[in-house]
């Protein structure tokens, strides 16, 4: 921790490391924020729009979904290690590459079966196989352009920074409080909040990183990382009085 003498002794005013705290904590909350409100309420909205799309009708093109016809070429594979992508071959005998989303596997999709390309907005969201005609039961996996997981980055991202963030600024205010009250090195245990939200972060980013939508990543976050602050306070303040009673 800070020792304040030291501090003072090296020529640096004693605010310099509060300073820089309190920096490292306000940059991820804001970039954390702004993912929140950008890219992960964009992706939400897209969701949204996209489960209430309906089949293109004639000469609707943008906000409906279209499908193509296509045959699987070969599913790309380097050594063992299987990628979460398709080769397909449209009607027009073009021959495109399409990344499936993360954890989504190709096993329900065979090389030389027909799909369906479920097209929404310009992009490709779905691919769709099976069906009465192949006798295969119908179903579809997602690619990485799926409103439905267009999410997952950005709020694994902002989960992981918000926490940190507020850990971060927390930690330099509970270390502007001690100095001003104690000359003395501010103890091991007043990083007890930041260390918990850190931890509450790597916990979210990998919550929001998987989950099906963001609301299933943000409650329970928000709940563990509002209890975690609440017990790290706590703890610290009964260390407070356990000095002072010491003394």
């Amino acid at each position: 921790m800070i020792d304040n003498n030291a501090v003072e002794a090296d020529g640096l005013p004693k605010w310099v490391p509060y300073v820089g705290l309190t920096g490292l904590g306000l940059v991820p909350l804001l970039v954390g924020v702004g993912l929140l409100l950008g890219p992960v309420a964009n992706a939400t909205a897209s969701t949204r729009a996209y489960d209430a799309a309906t089949p293109c009708a004639r000469e609707q093109a943008r906000d409906c979904l279209s499908e193509a016809s296509a045959t699987v070429v070969r599913i790309p594979e380097e050594g063992s290690v299987r990628h979460a992508d398709i080769e397909v071959k449209t009607a027009d005998g073009a021959v495109r590459r399409i990344h499936l989303a993360d954890g989504v596997y190709t096993a329900p999709v065979r090389a030389g079966a027909p799909v369906r390309l479920v097209s929404w907005q310009g992009g490709v969201r779905d691919v769709a196989y099976g069906g009465a005609d192949t006798g295969r039961a119908a179903g579809s996996v997602m690619t990485e352009a799926n409103p439905h997981v267009a999410h997952q980055k950005p709020l694994g991202a902002a989960l992981f920074l918000v926490p940190f963030g507020v850990g971060a600024l927390w930690l330099a205010a509970w270390l502007a409080w001690f100095s001003s009250r104690s000359r003395r090195a501010a103890p091991g245990w007043t990083s007890a909040p930041f260390v918990g939200l850190a931890l509450v972060g790597v916990f979210g980013g990998a919550t929001g990183a998987m989950s099906a939508s963001a609301a299933q990543a943000l409650r329970p976050t928000a709940l563990v990382g509002g209890l975690t602050l609440l017990a790290a306070t706590v703890f610290c303040l009964v260390q407070v009085v356990r000095e002072r009673r010491s003394r």
